[in-house]
């Protein structure tokens, strides 16, 4: 970028630098769900839990 005033931005849609503009919008955050099925929101706490098969063990 020489000598260009205007700030381009990388999109990562569609791999190139474009005027601000033109950059394609970020896309809505999936919804996250529990095991229940209640919805998950930013700053709640989850515990994750897994049976690990171990030899000789009952």
């Amino acid at each position: 970028m020489t000598g260009d005033d205007e700030t381009y931005v990388y999109d990562e849609a569609t791999g190139e630098w474009l005027p601000p503009g033109q950059a394609a919008a970020a896309p809505a955050r999936a919804e996250v769900r529990d095991a229940a099925g209640n919805v998950l929101a930013d700053g709640d706490s989850v515990t994750l839990t897994k049976d690990l098969k171990v030899k000789g063990a009952n």
